[in-house]
């Protein structure tokens, strides 16, 4: 079905060439009216053509724009050629001199037409991949130039006299022609693409119609029987035309990948077997027909043994065809396996690299490249250790000899980049196994600092104060559970303090909340300021606070703690131009010395005991007993 794209273009080719022959066939032969007429039809294709061969040229991919030029350049310099034909026949009204000026141009299209076959094959194959196939060809070439010469340039040059030049041209222009052909089929076989392909069909046709067309004019012209308005001109026209309208195919109609192995089983017989050989048998078997001489046992045996090299040849090469079949196929599907490995390497979206087993780095990803801040040729064999922090690297490398090891692994590490900017990040090591042993490492590195710190902050927020930062209950309930272990094995003494802000409702009330709250997280602040490091303030919740003292080595310690901080507590708060006293009432409770304690309930009797303090006076401290522990248990009857 031919496309929308392409009918006007086909319309238009067929309507020039039909009313080219039209004019031919039905204006007066020879008329300077008839040979204007004709030499515009003559001028008018090349240069249409080569208008749409540069079009081309200025929309195609970079690497094949020198392929499209040079047929374009080619093309071009015909129609100059045929504008100075014009000049010559129809201007100055002066005959064509056969071999002469416009022979030259003629000569420069088809060197540039071979350079662009050339071209092609250097950009798209080896040389060296490229040796068998050109034999092959070059077995056909000279067999054509063969039969062209012995049956036609061969009786021409014997029946005229001529000069070098008469010489040159009649063995220059069929050489020429069969280089250009020659050109055209190498690219033609050789070409993988498949759309590409689909031009090159309309392109070898041009060639081949524009090399018979020539091996006609040559022919008209040794026999001084051509003139301006043949039935060969129009050939000339046409098979520009075609080569101009791959040019637009391959502009406008990039077609989808096909079916490209179908028929490659004919395509090898007809190129590798039927053309060189069986025009080598051809050749032998008109050189000993036309040669003259009696069939004898000699001419017979040396053509039984010609033949049979080449159909030993035959065998050989149909014999290895399945086998460089399998080959090509299993090439192709590693060449997949390649590219679909690439792919996941390239586009996944987490940094991924390959070490060896020395630790260095052989591949990374776009990902990997922008973790590290530097681009992909710095990176490579240098070690992957230099990104690892200080602190991680110990760690980082009991993993990677894990790893080279044949052991998978997963594990967090901290990665530092050149601008010494640090990552928490995820580590998957995965061994690469080449025939049961490992000779590198994968890695797969996820960014998780955004989640680490998510996570802290939810543990700080299920473990802390959000007023004053300070640990909440939950947290500090645990740190008294451990405390309470802790000084069973070690026999030390601790206490709980169970602290609250006198005056604090009455401030509140008069002051405002916020000046209340402000007033807090003053407090908060000096009793940090007055316990030692390894001790902990936490808020209970309200005014109240408690505070865990460990590491005691008399009673007397803790009490000389609290009233250090009872004397920085009771000091005098500026806040908001206001100033505040607010003094601390404190309990303090030591755990039993038969260890039958629980964590609340030491808690609940430095709760008891601060209530002592307040009955008291408030601003001082209360030791919990067991008489305060009886008057507490009446009081919960009476209420």
């Amino acid at each position: 079905m031919i496309r929308s794209a392409h009918v006007f273009p086909i319309i238009f080719i067929a309507v020039y060439i039909i009313t080219y022959y039209v004019a031919i066939l039905f204006l007066t032969p020879g008329s300077h009216s008839s040979l204007l007429i004709q030499s515009v039809f003559a001028m008018v294709g090349p240069f249409l053509a080569a208008l749409t061969i540069f079009h081309a040229y200025t929309r195609s991919e970079r690497w094949i724009k020198p392929f499209w030029f040079f047929l374009g350049t080619g093309t071009f310099i015909y129609f100059i050629g045929e504008v100075y034909w014009f000049y010559v026949e129809s201007v100055l009204q002066e005959g064509i001199t056969f071999p002469g000026p416009a022979d030259y141009f003629y000569f420069l299209q088809v060197i540039c037409f071979i350079t662009a076959f050339v071209y092609f094959l250097l950009q798209k194959n080896k040389i060296v991949h490229n040796a068998r196939f050109l034999i092959e060809m070059t077995i056909v070439m000279i067999t054509a130039f063969t039969f062209t010469y012995h049956f036609i340039i061969r009786d021409i040059i014997a029946t005229r006299e001529s000069g070098d030049l008469f010489l040159l041209i009649y063995i220059g222009y069929p050489a020429a022609d069969l280089a250009i052909l020659f050109g055209v089929l190498l690219v033609y076989f050789r070409s993988k693409d498949s759309y590409f392909r689909i031009c090159l069909h309309v392109l070898t046709t041009g060639i081949v119609l524009f090399t018979l067309a020539d091996a006609l004019l040559l022919y008209l012209m040794a026999a001084e029987a051509y003139m301006t308005g043949s039935l060969i001109d129009p050939l000339f026209t046409l098979a520009l035309f075609l080569i101009g309208y791959s040019a637009y195919m391959y502009r406008t109609d990039r077609m989808k990948e096909s079916a490209i192995h179908q028929g490659v089983q004919s395509q090898f017989i007809i190129r590798e077997v039927i053309l060189p050989y069986g025009s080598t048998v051809i050749l032998i078997i008109v050189f000993i027909a036309s040669d003259g001489s009696e069939v004898n046992s000699l001419t017979i045996g040396i053509s039984l043994v010609i033949s049979l090299i080449m159909l030993r040849q035959v065998l050989a090469l149909l014999g290895s065809r399945k086998l460089l079949h399998e080959f090509n196929k299993q090439n192709k599907q590693l060449e997949i396996s390649t590219q679909r490995y690439r792919s996941i390497f390239e586009n996944h979206p987490d940094p991924v690299y390959s070490l060896n087993l020395s630790g260095e780095i052989t591949m990374i990803n776009s990902s990997f490249s922008r973790l590290a801040g530097e681009k992909e040729e710095s990176l490579l064999l240098n070690p992957i250790f230099m990104f690892i922090e200080a602190a991680s690297k110990d760690a980082f490398y009991i993993h990677f000899e894990k790893a080279a090891g044949g052991a998978s692994q997963n594990f967090e590490t901290t990665f530092r980049n050149q601008a010494n900017q640090g990552y928490i990040t995820s580590c998957t090591f995965i061994p690469i196994f080449v025939e049961e042993k490992v000779v590198g490492i994968h890695g797969i590195m996820k960014d998780i600092t955004n989640l680490k710190e998510s996570e802290e902050k939810m543990a700080r927020m299920a473990y802390h104060d959000p007023l004053t930062g300070l640990p909440n209950r939950i947290k500090f309930e645990k740190a008294v559970e451990e405390a309470l272990n802790q000084i069973e094995k070690e026999k030390a003494i601790m206490a709980v303090l169970y602290l609250d802000l006198d005056r604090f409702k009455c401030i509140n009330d008069k002051l405002g909340h916020e000046i209340g709250d402000m007033l807090l997280c003053a407090a908060a602040e000096r009793m940090q300021t007055s316990i030692r490091p390894h001790d902990m303030v936490s808020r209970q919740g309200g005014d109240e606070f408690t505070i865990l003292v460990t590491g005691l080595k008399t009673k007397e310690d803790a009490f000389a703690l609290v009233n250090r901080m009872i004397s920085t507590l009771s000091k005098k708060y500026t806040i908001r131009g206001h100033n505040i006293f607010s003094t601390p009432s404190i309990g303090i409770a030591f755990p039993r010395e038969d260890g039958h304690e629980t964590v609340k309930m030491l808690i609940k009797k430095a709760d008891f005991a601060m209530y002592e303090a307040k009955k008291k006076g408030r601003n001082q401290y209360s030791v919990y007993d067991e008489e305060i522990g009886m008057q507490d248990r009446e009081l919960e009857k009476q209420g």
